[in-house]
């Protein structure tokens, strides 16, 4: 278990924003929302609206991928980044409340 959680400092997955909003985010409805509560919360569609839009946002400002040359912006490649974005929220988001859980046990 500490392996793989140097490991994720040392890859720097876990410095991604979208990582660290999901492990937030997850703490925060742990913590401060019944069971059912979070349940619905994943059932409502707005939340993942609002998470692409915010990884479409941060895409388009912050991380611009470029195709070969640099002149024009890769819409694809960003596509796929946008998407990988909302992955990794809904991930962390869901396995860091998993991961409170296995905690509290012991």
């Amino acid at each position: 278990m500490f392996k793989g959680i140097i490991s994720l400092f040392t890859s720097g997955v876990i410095f991604s924003p979208f990582v660290l909003l999901g492990i937030v985010s997850g703490s925060w409805c742990y913590f401060n929302m019944q069971p059912e509560e979070i349940r619905s919360l994943l059932l409502k569609k707005e939340i993942y609206v609002i998470v692409a839009l915010a990884s479409s946002v941060f895409v388009c400002l912050f991380a611009k991928v470029y195709d070969n040359g640099g002149k024009y912006i890769d819409w694809s490649a960003m596509f796929w980044r946008i998407i990988a974005n909302i992955i990794k929220f809904f991930l962390s988001f869901v396995l860091v409340m998993s991961f409170i859980t296995m905690i509290s046990i012991f």
